[in-house]
């Protein structure tokens, strides 16, 4: 067997502390990425906090009522870019009225809200105290229609509430 020279050994030796500085260098880059990870995350946050204290205001609500609505889902878990409702199974859930009561004490009937009524409750909640005149106005994103036009027909319906989706979504 052959031995190495002792230029050879001496030249192993370096090879290490050159190995060392590079692995020292990768951790302060993957540090250095980190950082600015959790810098891009608080901006995010704090752009959607904003957002949404504004989407509040303009619904007529203080930022204490939204963070105390927000509550329930503070163990949330999200499927799939949806929100599971704590103690209900996800999605929209449908908007009730609460039966009226007749002096006498016995509940009156009601029917359910139309389709309509339905949509500009929602885009009173979506948009807040502009919603009608938004109903009112042309919308590009509706191919210039105006959305009370559209409130005629179960398509019209179905474009006018993606809309506001999107809008509640922050798109």
């Amino acid at each position: 067997m052959e031995s190495l020279p002792t230029d050879a050994l001496a030249g192993s030796a370096v090879a290490p502390s050159a190995i060392d500085q590079e692995i020292l260098r990768l951790q302060q880059e993957r540090d250095k990425l980190l950082a600015r990870r959790e810098a891009v995350r608080h901006e995010t946050l704090q752009s959607l906090a904003d957002a949404f204290a504004r989407k509040l205001q303009a619904a007529g609500f203080t930022v204490r009522e939204g963070i105390q609505a927000l509550r329930p889902y503070a163990n949330v878990k999200l499927n799939a870019g949806r929100v599971e409702r704590p103690g209900g199974e996800g999605g929209r859930q449908a908007l009730r009225r609460a039966p009226t009561r007749t002096s006498d004490g016995a509940a009156a009937a009601q029917s359910a809200p139309s389709a309509q009524q339905s949509i500009e409750s929602y885009a009173q909640q979506v948009l807040g105290t502009g919603w009608k005149e938004w109903l009112d106005k042309p919308n590009l994103l509706l191919g210039g229609e105006r959305p009370n036009g559209l409130l005629g027909s179960r398509v019209g319906l179905a474009r006018v509430r993606a809309l506001l989706e999107a809008f509640e979504q922050g798109a």
